[in-house]
This record gives structure tokens, sequence and C-alpha cells, in this order.
């Protein structure tokens, strides 16, 4: 049991397509507009690049096997460090790309907040998030992308489809 319980912490997060969707809702909030729903969207899959068994991490693999064997998962890519950098860039270079890629990228730290713990503070040990059994993560992940999904919907509503269906 401590073996599965060990693997389960490693592995524990929520699914790519709850990161995405969070990404999606932030991105296009602080952006309104396809763009920033889409850059949002895929900035809240990259702090995974540090785990080769993400989606992220599967795409470049090349960058996230090196990086889940010196750094670990959950340290430097869910920390306050490129946070901190991609803040310092959305000053910079002020548009709603920028904001998008920070607010998406933030997203991801904050949600694998509440189903398991990150190491926000690296490189210190100190872990920060809601540690839970599998059972319940698995009904606060879906529970989430469903309100994640059912935001998302009502933005593309209000956006792009309310205006055709105006006769109704």
């Amino acid at each position: 049991m401590l073996l599965i319980e060990e693997y389960w912490s490693e592995i524990s997060g929520m699914k790519a397509s709850t990161h995405f969707l969070g990404g999606v809702v932030v991105g296009y909030t602080v952006y309104p507009s396809i763009t920033g729903a889409v850059i949002g969207g895929v900035a809240g899959l990259l702090p995974d690049i540090d785990d080769n068994r993400s989606f992220a991490g599967r795409v470049f693999f090349f960058i996230s096997w090196p990086l889940r064997h010196i750094v670990g998962h959950r340290t430097l890519f869910h920390s306050w460090i490129p946070v901190l950098l991609l803040t310092i860039c959305a000053l910079i270079w002020e548009g709603g790309v920028t904001l998008a890629i920070l607010t998406g990228f933030s997203s991801h730290i904050l949600l694998d907040m509440f189903v398991g713990r990150v190491q926000f503070f690296f490189p210190y040990e100190l872990k920060i998030g809601v540690k839970m059994p599998y059972a319940l993560y698995v009904v606060v992940d879906l529970i989430t992308r469903i309100g994640l999904a059912a935001v998302a919907l009502v933005f593309v509503w209000n956006t792009y489809l309310s205006e055709w269906f105006s006769w109704i």
C-alpha cells in the first residue's frame, strides 16, 4: 500500500484537459478573444514540461526527461520563479498576449494546489497545497473540469453565438 501511495503522490494532479480549460478561462478573461483563450490554454499546460509523462512533457520530451531527473516534477516550473519572470515580461511587453501567458501558466499551479502539493518556494522543500486521496481527487478534478467548461461555453456563447440565436 505504501508503494501505491508514493506512486500516487508522484503522479497526482489535474488532467491536461482541466489545465487547458483553466488556462482558456483566465486567458480569455485578461485578453477577451479566441487568441487569448488559446494562448492561455496552451500556457496552462506548460508547467508540466518537467514531467515526461504529461502532455507537455511528451510533446517536449527532449526537455522534459532531463528536467524531471534534474529538478523533479512540481518544483521549479511550479514555483515563484517562472511566475516572477512571466510577470516581468508582462510588465515590459504590455498587452493581452503576455497576460494570457502569465495567467494561464499561473492557473496551472493553483489548480495543482487544489489536488496536491507543489514546491512553490523552490528551492526550499516546503510544499503547499491540499493532499487528498485518489477517490476525492477524481471527483474534484471532474467537478473543476465541468465548471471550467461551463464558463468557457458561456464565453463562447456571449462572444460568438448569441447574435446567431437572437431571434429565439
